[in-house]
């Protein structure tokens, strides 16, 4: 769960959060 957390810390864009609930 933290990596999905760092990824949208390093790029925060709308795209990142629906990949990273898609990966989920």
């Amino acid at each position: 769960m933290n990596k999905r957390e760092g990824r949208i810390k390093q790029i925060p864009k709308p795209i990142i959060y629906d990949v990273g609930l898609m990966v989920e």
